[in-house]
């Protein structure tokens, strides 16, 4: 029951105590103190109807709200998310979703065909042939060649030397699975950005140099502003499925795995405050719906923050308080 409700009822009632108390000032004063009493009585019981009314209203209400939850799904993945409590915040939550995405990540990619799904997840919709560079959305023709001369490579958003070892650089080959060869992480860039970005930290570049793809210091990358949220809802993703700070479900791709691996900050608390600025920055393109759409049907796990962005400041942010 809404507000004006409440105020419809509960008006009424105070409208006939009002009337009692008049008729009983009009009446004469040899009415015996004995229906004085009972008349009390009456007025005291119409206020605790009243009292207990608003009492069940506001538990209905409470009831309404948990029973939708803090945040929701798109209906066409509902399914998907069935297991997820949606009242849940901070580490609770983080640990369901963690354990979803590990229950359902049933096929790991090997590196190698990443050449292949490329086509499919970053493809120009317009031409079968060319492929959208993940740091400038720049379109190109995208065949490839295993020869160091090639056009584009496989970007690491993580990078292999700062991933703890997860996904090593030593004995990395095109066999390797795991955090290193998933489809959610791994994007298509021309090999010279992939270079030049080498292993640097993401960051707010002060006093750096722009670049085609971006903005550099000798060890900080910023990416430019339509790229963010797409880097920040790779690292979520990456981080909660492969790291076990929060214990749950476990296999041998995941380890020791930290935010502040791999971005710049003088603490966790900072790391995840610019990445959900930038997460809100940038929202969810098409192509990372297609993406997420596409992964699903290979890998058979979605990418929670690209189908709830604000999922994450339930996590991380301030709503997890």
């Amino acid at each position: 029951m809404g507000i004006g409700q409440k105020a419809f009822v509960i008006i009424p009632l105070a409208v006939f105590v009002l009337l009692a108390c008049s008729k009983r000032e009009d009446s004469s004063s040899a009415s015996s103190s004995s229906e004085f009493d009972s008349s009390s009585s009456e007025s005291s019981s119409s206020g605790s109807s009243s009292s207990d009314l608003s009492s069940q209203e506001s538990s209905s209400s409470s009831s309404s709200e948990e029973a939708q939850g803090l945040f929701s799904f798109p209906d066409a993945v509902s399914d998907y998310y069935a297991p997820i409590d949606t009242n849940q915040t901070g580490e609770d939550l983080a640990l369901s979703i963690h354990d979803l995405m590990l229950d359902t990540h049933t096929y790991y990619t090997t590196y190698g065909e990443l050449r292949f799904t490329f086509y499919q997840t970053d493809g120009d919709p317009t031409s079968e042939n060319d492929l959208i560079d993940f740091y400038t959305k720049e379109t190109y023709s995208a065949t490839w060649d295993s020869s160091s001369s090639r056009l584009y490579d496989r970007e690491h958003v993580w990078c292999k030397s700062l991933s703890s070892g997860l996904w090593a650089s030593s004995g990395f080959t095109n066999e390797s699975r795991g955090g290193g060869s998933d489809m959610f992480h791994i994007r298509p860039t021309r090999s010279s950005y992939n270079t030049a970005r080498s292993n640097k930290l993401y960051g707010e570049v002060v006093n750096g140099t722009q670049r085609t793809f971006g903005y550099v210091t000798a060890s900080v990358f910023e990416p430019f502003d339509d790229v963010k949220g797409n880097v920040a809802r790779e690292l979520f993703y990456i981080y909660l499925h492969y790291t076990e700070d929060y214990g749950g479900e476990s296999n041998e791709y995941t380890g020791d795995l930290n935010i502040t691996d791999i971005v710049s900050s003088s603490s966790e608390a900072e790391a995840w405050a610019m990445l959900l600025e930038w997460n809100e920055l940038d929202p969810v393109e098409e192509s990372e719906t297609r993406l997420n759409d596409y992964a699903e049907t290979v890998q058979y796990n979605r990418n929670p923050f690209i189908d709830c962005p604000e999922l994450a400041n339930y996590i991380w942010g301030v709503s997890a308080a």
